[in-house]
């Protein structure tokens, strides 16, 4: 089931509460928010949305420059959107892999990453720039 059609079928306060989630200035109460949502996710059925929290887990790890659970966490994003139908956001998170191993200074898992994103197509436009850069 593809992210537009299990969004729609969530309630607007799951949504609400999912799109809150990136204003959470508190690390510790960010992740634990998202580790409810993704229970609660993850209890529906909804792989696509439990992938987009993983990311955004992913995302927070690295704002308290915890790289190993950056990359943890966005692996499990990957490896959860891989196997979805729509693998919308999947370069996205691949771009976000490639600069968490970058900060970790994993050269050749960074630039694996940043091919990756570059084959999917859908990260950020600059992801081409970086790319070329290493």
């Amino acid at each position: 089931m593809g992210c537009l059609s299990t969004y729609a079928q969530q309630p607007s306060s799951f949504l609400e509460q999912i799109q809150a989630t990136k204003a959470i200035e508190d690390h510790a109460v960010a992740l634990s928010t998202l580790d409810r949502l993704i229970t609660v996710a993850g209890e529906l059925g909804y792989v696509d949305t439990v992938a987009l929290l993983h990311h955004r887990k992913g995302v927070t790890y690295s704002k308290m420059d915890d790289m190993e659970a950056a990359i943890a966490a966005t692996q499990k994003a990957i490896a959860l959107r891989a196997d979805l139908a729509d693998t919308t956001g999947l370069g996205q998170s691949y771009y976000n892999l490639a600069y968490f191993y970058e900060w970790n200074n994993q050269a050749r898992q960074a630039l694996e990453a940043f091919e990756r994103a570059v084959q999917l197509g859908d990260g950020p436009k600059n992801t081409f720039f970086f790319y070329a850069i290493i």
